[in-house]
């Protein structure tokens, strides 16, 4: 049977089973996946030893990669919590959700998740750790993620008095029904700050290959690094553990299970700034029944693309909203690991506000901002250049910068004014000789013709999405910053 008239029929089937499904509340037919999301809390894509990295062991998340799907270049919606978050569970741009584009905003009222969706349709959801947010969510809102479970905390070692991720999720398990079908969201918070640093994984290495160059090799940011990989490698091994629960509950063949993170690393020039290191994530899937196993997808796919792909999976309508591409063809596919879309070969982002108050003081400005992400080239396009990207001086509040001074407090150059200073109206990087974004080519006449290319189709990109800042940069000024 061809592989297309096969993805047809899988989705007639799991259709007819979920009208099935809705006409019983205690009868669930058991052919309906369930969906599990693992989220790590500012990931870059590098830091995994899938990856290549050789400071970092993440065995759990490179298996699942290994024998399911793993996605080289998958990009978050914005290199902030809230507004990846938003676009998680929405399926759309965050540009397209009003104050969901803004960390501690308030939860936009209009937003559909696809948590939500999943639950009307017979699905017990539910969620532990950090969902969506930080942020607000007003009385009568239907919570996003779905009812929390969150009455664990950790008791011991250094993440004491932490969610436990683990056993909550023992919990919900315990809570379900005999074939019900289910979608969780696990949410940690590592890597996040702050760390506990001991241990300096950089000596005698060559650091020039395992550190950015937009960061300094000094001895702080080595431990500072190294802090960071050890929460990696402790969300890690929590994943293993999650795995070994769902294999325990006799529900792990038929789970689609997703680990990502919801945006890069908590470093300068990588969170809340739309170079490479603050919006591409690490992505594996894994699904018993995926056709082909072991594939490493080079297509561009984005972290709005997993809402509808669950929708699609659960045989549901995917909204008219959700601008997200399913990925459930990559599920089907016998030769995937190729780019064979031309909608696949780039990717967007974009960025507003992160730290309030950080830039205009009591205005308390937003930094419109929007990114395009090929395979050479890197693109962004910073409305409203006079502003400090990075936050006012002396403190630049979203520049990390006290990794980038001396023990004397000076700043050390390049580093320092690369995360600080004010941008041109246009960025442009060539990947190919800079893949760290270290020297922008946006005024170099040799490469006018890509600035040009991709300059159209991020206005496209916009105007298909119909992005607010098209027609008042400031719209998303008007949302207000909660503490």
């Amino acid at each position: 049977m061809p592989k297309t008239l096969q993805k047809v029929c899988f989705t007639l089937v799991v259709t007819i089973l979920l009208f099935l499904g809705a006409c019983s509340s205690t009868s669930y037919p058991k052919d309906r996946p369930n969906f599990l999301f693992i989220i790590s809390d500012d990931q870059s894509w590098a830091h995994t030893s899938k990856a290549g990295y050789p400071l970092v062991s993440t065995p759990h998340f490179d298996l699942l990669a290994d024998t399911g799907l793993y996605f080289q270049k998958a990009f978050a919606a914005a290199p902030s919590c809230t507004p990846s978050r938003s676009a998680i569970l929405s399926g759309q741009e965050f540009w397209q959700l009003e104050s969901g584009a803004i960390l501690l905003g308030d939860y936009p009222k209009p937003m559909v998740s696809y948590q939500s969706l999943l639950e009307d349709a017979g699905y017990k959801v539910g969620f532990t750790g950090k969902a969506w947010g930080p942020g607000r969510i007003a009385s009568g809102i239907r919570a996003p993620g779905g009812p929390d479970y969150n009455r664990y905390i950790s008791e011991e070692g250094d993440f004491k008095g932490e969610v436990d991720l683990v056993a909550n999720f023992a919990d919900f398990l315990k809570s379900l029904s005999k074939d019900q079908p289910f979608s969780f969201w696990i949410g940690a918070t590592d890597p996040h700050r702050p760390y506990l640093m001991r241990e300096n994984r950089f000596l005698g290495q060559d650091n020039t290959k395992v550190i950015p160059e937009f960061l300094p090799k000094t001895e702080n940011v080595e431990l500072q690094l190294s802090a960071y990989l050890a929460e990696i490698e402790h969300f890690d091994l929590d994943l293993g553990q999650i795995l070994e629960l769902l294999k325990q509950s006799g529900r792990f063949d038929n789970t689609v299970i997703v680990v990502t993170s919801d945006n890069g690393m908590p470093f300068s020039r990588a969170k809340t700034q739309n170079y490479t290191w603050g919006v591409q994530i690490p992505l594996a899937i894994y699904w018993s029944n995926l056709e082909n196993k072991g594939i490493e997808v080079v297509d561009f796919v984005q972290l709005s693309d997993i809402a509808p792909t669950f929708l699609e999976l659960a045989g549901l309508e995917i909204p008219a909203s959700m601008s997200g591409q399913s990925l459930a063809p990559y599920f089907f596919a016998t030769e995937r690991d190729r780019l064979a879309e031309q909608e696949r070969d780039i990717a967007f982002a974009g960025f507003e506000r992160h730290a309030a108050n950080i830039r205009g003081g009591e205005q308390n400005l937003n930094y419109p901002r929007r990114a395009v992400y090929t395979t050479d080239f890197v693109y962004i396009r910073n409305y409203v250049p006079e502003r400090w990207p990075a936050g006012d001086p002396p403190n630049y509040g979203e520049a990390y910068s006290y990794l980038l001074v001396d023990k004397s407090g000076t700043g050390l150059e390049p580093f320092f004014s690369l995360a600080t200073s004010k941008r041109p109206a246009e960025e442009l990087y060539d990947l190919r000789v800079d893949p760290d974004q270290m020297v922008n080519v946006a005024a170099n006449a040799d490469y006018a013709e890509v600035l040009e290319t991709l300059r159209n189709r991020l206005l496209a990109k916009q105007q298909a999405t119909q992005d607010p800042i098209l027609e008042d940069v400031d719209y998303f000024q008007q949302f207000p910053s909660y503490p």
